[in-house]
């Protein structure tokens, strides 16, 4: 978890695990005897788990994030997010990354071009190229689960993982169907810019990978048992303008899923202190 700090309203980033940069330029060499883990190759860069460009929107003019999370008590300051500086090659990296710049553009501007449905119930939200924003999805959730924070919480995308980097490798053909919607998590009556890094939930009945960033859910469906007909005209795969779905809002200390992150923040301090805006 980790927010932007001190404000009166935080910014709030939370990771059930990690996060992380990389949104376009130069890559910087962070390892020479680093392996990738796609390839074997050395050296690996610096990769960031969520695009540093979206890290440094959360923080905003404040001077730090503040990190949590359900596994460590206290918090952890961090400029610009999260990385593993061994995980992935500079080809690999760029490969992964492939969608970066257009999911960030996407992630910018979807609240100021977005055209509300009657009733406030949903919002398109011109998507001219669906297969980048599937891809730029795709990214974070790979990463997320491959990088040592990842392997040591023992994330596993099962026969997912190579699905997934074949369609990256070919950048198209998505076969994981993603659905996009409005995070409803407020703090103090006003939206709560937050980052939770990728984990594993429930959609009804079937098995997904979800992750927050933006003011926005992605949603990945990991299950064989198909997405309801109704849903498909939802789907962000292969459709533009993409539909985001709102839901009502609920104020995020009142969501159950998020107690252990809160509790875990409060209890002790690791690299940093409490974050004294939470109480």
């Amino acid at each position: 978890m980790l927010f932007a700090s001190p404000e009166p309203l935080p910014r709030l980033q939370f990771r059930d695990d990690l996060w992380p940069h990389r949104d376009g330029g130069i890559r910087t060499l962070a390892d020479r005897n680093g392996k990738c883990v796609i390839c074997g190759e050395s050296p690996t860069v610096k990769a960031h788990l969520f695009p540093r460009a979206l890290m440094l929107d959360i923080r905003g003019l404040s001077p730090q994030l503040v990190a949590g999370s359900r596994h460590r008590d206290g918090v952890k300051l961090h400029q610009n997010g999260e990385w593993d500086e061994k995980l992935l090659c500079s080809r690999h990296e760029n490969m992964l990354g492939a969608g970066d710049t257009y999911g960030v553009d996407f992630c910018r501007r979807w609240r100021e071009v977005g055209i509300s449905w009657p009733g406030e119930k949903a919002i398109s939200v011109a998507n001219p190229e669906p297969d980048k924003l599937t891809h730029f999805a795709y990214g974070i959730v790979w990463r997320h689960v491959h990088c040592k924070g990842g392997r040591d919480l023992k994330l596993d995308l099962g026969s997912y993982s190579r699905k997934m980097l074949r369609d990256m490798e070919n950048f198209g053909s998505y076969r994981l169907q993603l659905l996009v919607g409005r995070n409803p998590l407020t703090v103090q009556g006003q939206r709560a810019d937050i980052g939770i890094a990728p984990y594993r939930d429930r959609m009804g009945d079937l098995n997904v990978w979800h992750f927050t960033i933006s003011g926005l859910d992605f949603y990945f469906k990991t299950d064989r048992r198909p997405f309801p007909s109704s849903w498909l005209p939802y789907l962000a795969n292969g459709n533009d303008p993409v539909v985001i779905v709102q839901t009502a809002e609920r104020d995020l200390h009142q969501v159950p899923k998020l107690f252990p992150i809160l509790g875990r923040m409060l209890r002790t301090t690791w690299e940093g202190g409490y974050p004294t805006d939470l109480h």
